[in-house]
């Protein structure tokens, strides 16, 4: 049977399957319901449109095998395939907690696992890396993550069909040129089980994937980029990999780092993904599918190309390229960034508030004499120590009963900020008992030419800044400046 043949047997499964599915999860009350929050449909819309993808899929599998027998060594594919359908229908029906739902995933893809399917070794900048026992753990991470990447990606109606249409046909493509005629075909009967299923699911959406479906496409393309993307030597390339898969993998690695630095669980459900940032710029729902699909083809053209040339540093150049101009334009990932350099920026600080503790030694009082100094001793204290630094302007408030900080993790986060010709610093202290400590200051222009003063400067505020915070009804609240003398001079 033709590539045609195999596409139009899993269309026409997946054409006439999903109807069927429909009246089923209507009949038996499996749908999706608006919350008003990140589920913003009307009505209720039916679930488990994944078990007529995976009816299809086997479909178009079974006709090529049939007439072909091109498929043989993909048998496990299909058993993994079936194992995480059986885990997304029991999420949709009884929504699983994140632990057994991971669990769950685990064990779908350990067929998968233990039959070989892993690399030797992979094609990193040129070198070859023998993975040894290390390929088992690696394939069941990169399995884990391609199955997360499309379940969280299903935001909005036909987008993780879309990407995953999409993928599938690149992949057909690389395949066919490097002669991998089982991936071929069975990345074939996914296009077409995705491409009948798509005709339901495009907004305004008559049946959603649901889970079974999100995580069924995931672990199809992980399974079918590494047959595709590995050579006879079982040697793999992790470029053209997550290349293929970029705009899922990028909006997970998104979710996790906005999750983490924000102080949440990575797996807590937010409405922050690319798509709702492009919804909040106005981007309807179908232009925003079109978008992060249009993406997903440049992202296939560069898999594409680095598998044809072999050489992977010019399409990564350009990735980086375009993925700078996105976060720059706050298409996406310019929340995330924000993060990343706030938690930078609290580690530098941090770091430099530790070496210059070591200097500053027996000169920071301990909180047992601060606790028995009066308010005005106390501030008297902190100006005397950070007074040898080209300081402008200070100022410290303290209080309780609200928060000050970006994270509700106690600690201390900053941002460093230019001030007409100064530079400027603000730093933010959180207790365990709602106190809390801000402190704004400005360097003069000398500050930068003192590097030693201002990591002993770091120190001092970190010191005080963490006891006005613990307690800040010892601190008072009020403003500290700096005389006029003592700007002039900095």
């Amino acid at each position: 049977m033709s590539l045609a043949g195999v596409f139009v047997v899993a269309l026409l499964a997946a054409v006439l399957l999903t109807p069927i599915v429909r009246w089923g999860a209507i009949r038996t009350g499996v749908v999706d319901h608006s919350d008003g929050k990140r589920k913003l449909h009307a009505a209720p819309v039916p679930l488990l449109g994944g078990v007529a993808v995976y009816v299809a899929v086997l479909a178009g599998v079974f006709a090529a095998e049939r007439l072909n027998g091109s498929t043989s060594g993909l048998s496990w594919w299909l058993v993994s395939a079936g194992l995480i359908c059986l885990v997304g229908w029991s999420d949709d029906l009884w929504k699983l907690s994140p632990r057994w739902k991971i669990l769950g995933q685990t064990l779908a893809a350990l067929p998968v696992v233990a039959t070989q399917w892993q690399a030797a070794a992979v094609q990193i900048a040129g070198e070859r890396i023998e993975l040894g026992w290390w390929g088992a753990p690696l394939l069941l991470v990169w399995i884990l993550a391609c199955i997360n990447a499309l379940n969280f990606v299903d935001g909005i109606d036909g987008l993780a069909t879309s990407c995953g249409l999409v993928a599938a046909a690149f992949l057909a493509t690389i395949a066919e040129s490097r002669g991998e005629h089982s991936t071929m075909f069975a990345a074939i009967a996914l296009c077409g089980a995705l491409g009948g299923f798509l005709a339901f699911n495009l907004a305004p959406a008559r049946i959603f994937l649901g889970d079974a479906g999100s995580m069924l496409i995931g672990l199809s393309l992980a399974v079918l980029s590494l047959e595709t993307f590995r050579d006879a030597t079982g040697t793999a390339e992790p470029a053209s990999m997550c290349l293929l898969l970029a705009i899922p993998l990028l909006d997970l690695t998104l979710a996790v780092v906005r999750r983490v630095l924000s102080g949440r669980p990575f797996w807590q459900a937010d409405r922050f993904h690319m798509h709702h940032r492009l919804l909040e710029r106005g981007c309807s729902v179908h232009e925003t599918t079109s978008l992060l699909a249009g993406l997903s083809v440049l992202a296939g053209v560069g898999a594409a190309t680095i598998a044809a040339t072999g050489s992977a540093w010019p399409t990564l150049m350009l990735a980086g390229v375009a993925l700078s101009l996105l976060v720059r334009g706050r298409y996406l990932g310019h929340h995330e960034w924000q993060l990343v350099q706030r938690w930078v920026a609290r580690g530098l600080v941090t770091a430099a508030a530790r070496i210059g503790e070591q200097s500053l030694g027996s000169d920071l009082p301990s909180y047992e004499e601060l606790a028995v100094a009066s308010e005005d001793e106390a501030w008297e204290r902190l100006r005397g120590v950070v007074d040898a630094c080209a300081i402008a302007n200070l100022e410290v408030t303290a209080g309780r009963n609200q928060t000050h900080c970006w994270s509700d993790r106690c600690g201390i986060a900053s941002k460093i900020v230019l001030l007409d010709s100064h530079w400027g610093l603000q730093l933010d202290f959180q207790g365990t008992d709602a106190g809390w400590c801000h402190m704004e200051l400005q360097f003069g222009a000398q500050a930068a030419a003192r590097p030693w003063q201002w990591l002993e400067t770091m120190a001092a505020l970190h010191h005080f800044g963490r006891y006005w915070a613990q307690y800040p009804d010892r601190g008072g609240t009020g403003v500290v400046p700096f005389s006029a003398a003592q700007r002039k001079a900095a």
